[in-house]
């Protein structure tokens, strides 16, 4: 989530990713993570095409000592065949 203003300063090329502009732009960040979640929900099931759990985070960017965006990021769990599994396996 942005506001009107902080979007249109540090996201000029709105066709590139926000790690883009921010990285072209050499922008100093401070990421303040709020919140982890671990939970289901069959629409994300149906979008990711995996079941649950998600895990989920959110966090806010904060640049000079003012927030510029708030960031909701859940996790595929279709990742750990790339990366390995996500907890230790049962002993």
């Amino acid at each position: 989530w942005w506001n009107e203003e902080a979007f249109r300063k540090f996201m000029p090329d709105e066709g590139a990713s926000m790690w883009a502009n921010l990285r072209n732009a050499n922008v100093e960040l401070h990421r303040e993570i709020r919140e982890v979640y671990l939970g289901k929900n069959e629409r994300l099931e149906e979008a990711f095409g995996e079941r649950g759990p998600f895990w989920a985070r959110h966090y806010i960017f904060w640049h000079d000592g003012a927030p510029i965006t708030v960031v909701y990021e859940v996790f595929n769990p279709g990742l750990e065949r790339q990366l390995g599994p996500a907890k230790p396996p049962a002993r």
